[in-house]
């Protein structure tokens, strides 16, 4: 995924037919700083598919939107707990854990001890005294050897066979035992596919998170960029087909400009972690708001669109250059491989559809 597209700044803006009509970026009524419109496009008295009705929202209920936010919080608040937890060594942890899980402590404890004992083996010997102790007072063992010692003192030969036979076929079960212990879990695949499933949900309730998140930051930067075009234009009416390259290149733009702030992206991520929806689209609104103003400036130059009705604006040149030498081809380019540095985005906009000629990224030129 495009870093662009994962921070969620804005969408292409390009969604509007490329017809022959003309866009002036009209004010809508829904269209406000404070609760702005949908992207769609606005169309110019004199051409667009105007009357069209606007496409349904894509934003949840404020109800669901509220409730998907409390969930998230808690969610965040209860893994910040556990975390806590685990570094401190506290022992609610186990109390929560095997009565909340009681079969995934069991099958835990056993490889817990052992992967101790590879870490420290003097902390894992600490751990098990205690436990072992009490074990082998409970199943025998410890009485089983005071006998063995008061027998072996009076010379009880046949006591001291008989203890020590209860002792030796302690030892032997505890073998097998331990044997069957380390056997293959039958029930290993059907824990397998519930620990899949659960990961799945999380990564669907993160996916759709970050949708949401994703569309209400689109809405609001698509208003503030139109208000922004208004401005700069000043009433001057545009081709549907240009006004939706003017904002596409504005898209571009910005999400590099935003995306390329120092410190952002480690915030991004800190925020949107923390599964807070309103602070999330106010983090990065904020960011885009401070960057467009330049943005738009900068667009509208490139296509020769700055400053009043008329007066050309400033074209990008090529840094420490001369002019390329290359050869002429034939044939009119994609877009994609012409070079805006040496070619008036204006003018190879107007040769769309005529002759004409632009320079390309490998250094030819091409007509047709």
């Amino acid at each position: 995924m495009a870093e662009g597209e994962e921070l969620g700044l804005i969408e292409d803006g390009s969604g509007a037919e490329e017809s022959g009509g003309e866009e002036t970026f009209a004010e809508t009524e829904t269209e406000t700083e404070e609760g702005p419109g949908a992207e769609s496009e606005t169309p110019g008295e004199e051409g667009g598919p105007g009357g069209e009705e606007p496409p349904p929202s894509r934003a949840l209920p404020t109800e669901l939107r509220k409730a998907f936010r409390e969930f998230m919080a808690e969610e965040v608040e209860a893994s910040r707990m556990m975390e806590e937890g685990f570094q401190q060594g506290d022992p609610v942890l186990i109390d929560t854990w095997a009565q909340e899980y009681p079969d995934g402590f069991k099958m835990l404890v056993g490889p817990a001890l052992e992967k101790l004992a590879t870490l420290d083996l003097a902390a894992h010997d600490r751990a098990i005294s205690s436990p072992m102790y009490q074990t082998l007072d409970r199943c025998g063992v410890i009485g089983t050897v005071n006998d063995l010692e008061a027998a072996i003192a009076g010379e009880r030969y046949e006591d001291i066979a008989k203890h020590f036979g209860a002792l030796k076929n302690f030892l032997m079960e505890l073998r097998n035992f331990a044997s069957k212990a380390k056997a293959p879990d039958p029930l290993k695949a059907d824990r397998d596919k519930l620990a899949q499933e659960r990961e799945e949900m999380q990564t669907e309730r993160v996916r759709g998170f970050y949708g949401h998140v994703r569309t209400d930051v689109n809405t609001q930067v698509m208003a503030y960029t139109n208000r922004l075009l208004r401005q700069e234009l000043a009433g001057r009416k545009l081709r549907v087909d240009t006004a939706n390259r003017v904002r596409k290149q504005v898209n571009e733009d910005l999400a590099a400009a935003v995306n390329t702030a120092p410190g952002y992206a480690e915030r991004y991520k800190a925020i949107m972690g923390q599964g807070d929806h309103g602070r999330a689209v106010g983090f990065i609104v904020a960011a885009a708001r401070q960057k467009l103003p330049l943005v738009v400036k900068r667009v509208l130059r490139d296509f020769n669109l700055g400053g009043k009705p008329g007066v050309a604006g400033i074209r990008r040149t090529v840094a420490g250059g001369g002019p390329r030498t290359g050869t002429t081809v034939a044939g009119r380019p994609k877009t994609s491989d012409v070079d805006f540095t040496r070619t008036d985005k204006a003018t190879w906009l107007g040769s769309l559809t005529s002759h004409g000629e632009a320079w390309l990224k490998n250094g030819k030129k091409a007509r047709w």
